[in-house]
């Protein structure tokens, strides 16, 4: 565990012994935006891998526990999309997920009307498409990574991640808006067919912003 992560805990910790039964609100929002991700390979790479954004919309809701912590639960759709190139080919594959995140966010005080914001916990994903373009002599092809003939039958379709970050958000009465930068670490190694010491981890990092209202509004 590296000094981030016990600094993260610490924090997190610290907030939750604060945490005031009587101060308790639900809150309702959306948020989107963007993920920048790529597929972390072992040693020797099958081939290259570039990152590229593709976006995401969710829907969450957050229980706050006190002024300073809140616990955040998720449910977003993703698209995860990188390009992929070798000896003879290019290529760009777009994987869509339905995104699981539940976080704990700690609101850092400070006497200004925009207040920073940390978060971590974990997601869970599962695929619920993916598309590929292989370029063939400059023209794209698409096809579905599930047809018979395409050598992807072997890619687990759940994944399950560490994510945190921070960001800044603003309160309005019932109402609030914020923007996050997470970094997710995918867990599973996403090639079920790999041969011993190959490997394949997703890694993403996602940019958002979005909006709640408070439905038990103190």
């Amino acid at each position: 565990m590296t000094t981030r992560h016990v600094l993260i805990a610490g924090i997190l910790l610290t907030a939750a012994t604060r945490i005031d039964p009587a101060a308790a609100q639900v809150a309702l929002g959306i948020r989107a935006g963007a993920d920048y991700a790529t597929i972390s390979y072992g040693e020797p790479k099958p081939f290259q891998v570039e990152s590229s954004a593709r976006p995401h919309i969710g829907a969450l809701g957050s229980l706050s526990l006190s002024d300073l912590f809140q616990l955040q639960f998720e449910v977003a759709r993703s698209v995860k999309g990188f390009g992929i190139g070798g000896s003879g080919f290019d290529g760009a594959v777009h994987m869509t997920y339905l995104e699981f995140p539940l976080l704990a966010v700690v609101n850092v005080p400070t006497d200004w009307q925009v207040a920073p914001r940390l978060l971590a916990g974990g997601a869970v994903s599962r695929e619920v498409s993916c598309k590929f373009d292989l370029l063939v002599g400059g023209a794209p092809t698409p096809d579905d990574c599930d047809a018979p003939e395409n050598d992807f039958e072997s890619r687990r379709k759940t994944d399950l991640s560490l994510r945190f970050g921070g960001g800044v958000g603003m309160q309005f009465g019932p109402w609030s808006t914020f923007a996050d930068v997470l970094y997710d670490v995918g867990l599973r190694d996403l090639d079920d067919g790999a041969a011993a010491g190959d490997t394949a981890h997703s890694r993403t990092w996602i940019f958002s912003a979005g909006v709640t209202y408070a439905v038990a509004f103190r």
